[in-house]
């Protein structure tokens, strides 16, 4: 089938879904991984995404960056500027204890250091896009702990990029396009956040580019990350699925936990903290995509990854709806 009309079909069958899921209190964010997974499902994938996949893969990208602009757009320069200190403290420490516990965890259990290397990398990089989306979802994105959340994510993709790169070139895979691409989307958060500052966001005709990016142009973000969960490559062991994700969320609650006394949020919003610096996104799938085509870990180490991946993204969603209903001000 022709580019243009899966793009259109799949937009529709986004937006219907945010819609229906609304209605029964489901995220935005969950509806359109949901709508990128049944797309990827043979014979839907056949009959209807065929030969386009890579094709809404890159439209997908092009939605990371424009929701990060979009992110940027709607974030308060005072509050990401006063809660610097903290969102770098948050990510740093989040970083170091999640790679941390994972490598040394796996090293333990006898595995090399390369595995336990890219174990412990993939389980310490948070991805910032969907923090932002649920955020903007929410309309708390322009709150104190919004901008820390943000700047945190910003911060800790950093970090990662920076891992991964290390990592991929050492073991001969670097991944040019992957790496522009999340530096693009940081770029786009600070352009969005200058726009805001400079320029204001009052305009009519800013209202209408901030639509039609949620309506058009966002969704193909979340439904790509959907399309890459292939359930031909699950291939599940025992043991190694729970570990890897009881490691992941562990470490970057271990480093919540020793952070709080460093900054000044209480023990409700350090919990929130925690589960938005535990989604993840691209970068790890690719380092863990990577590591796999180099025969370094084995196919049920990353399916465990990939699992990993999309069931952490999926938790902070519904933690935060739940949280801000429970307290309507834990976000200032």
């Amino acid at each position: 089938m022709p580019l243009v009309p899966v793009l259109f079909a799949a937009l529709v069958l986004a937006n219907l879904a945010v819609w229906l899921g609304r209605m029964i209190r489901l995220p935005s964010v969950v509806s359109l991984i949901f709508v990128g997974i049944l797309l990827g499902m043979p014979p839907i994938s056949t009959g209807l995404i065929g030969e386009n996949a890579d094709a809404i893969n890159w439209v997908g990208e092009i939605g990371l960056v424009f929701l990060l602009f979009l992110a940027g757009l709607e974030t308060s320069w005072s509050f990401l500027k006063r809660e610097k200190h903290d969102a770098f403290l948050i990510a740093a420490f989040g970083f170091i204890t999640a790679f941390s516990l994972g490598f040394g965890v796996f090293r333990l259990l006898g595995f090399d250091n390369v595995v336990a290397l890219i174990v412990g990398v993939s389980l310490a990089i948070t991805a910032e896009g969907t923090t932002a989306r649920v955020l903007l979802d929410l309309k708390k994105i322009k709150t104190r702990l919004g901008a820390t959340m943000l700047g945190a994510g910003i911060v800790d993709d950093v970090i990662g990029i920076a891992a991964f790169v290390a990592v991929t070139i050492f073991f001969g895979g670097f991944s040019l396009g992957e790496n522009a691409l999340v530096f693009a989307a940081i770029v786009a958060f600070f352009t969005g956040l200058f726009s805001q500052k400079f320029l204001g966001r009052e305009h009519r005709l800013v209202a209408g580019i901030e639509n039609f990016l949620t309506v058009g142009v966002i969704p193909f973000f979340f439904i790509s990350t959907g399309l890459h969960f292939d359930f031909g490559a699950i291939v599940f062991d025992g043991w190694i699925l729970p570990l890897v994700i009881v490691l992941a969320v562990v470490g970057k609650f271990l480093g919540v936990v020793l952070v709080k006394k460093f900054v000044q949020f209480d023990w409700s919003q350090m919990w929130l903290i925690g589960w938005a610096m535990n989604s993840r996104g691209a970068v790890e799938l690719a380092l863990a995509l990577t590591a796999l085509k180099m025969n370094l870990i084995s196919a049920e180490l990353y399916s465990s990854i990939v699992l990993m991946t999309f069931v952490t993204t999926l938790i902070f969603p519904f933690v935060a709806d739940r949280a801000i209903r429970r307290r309507p001000k834990i976000m200032n």
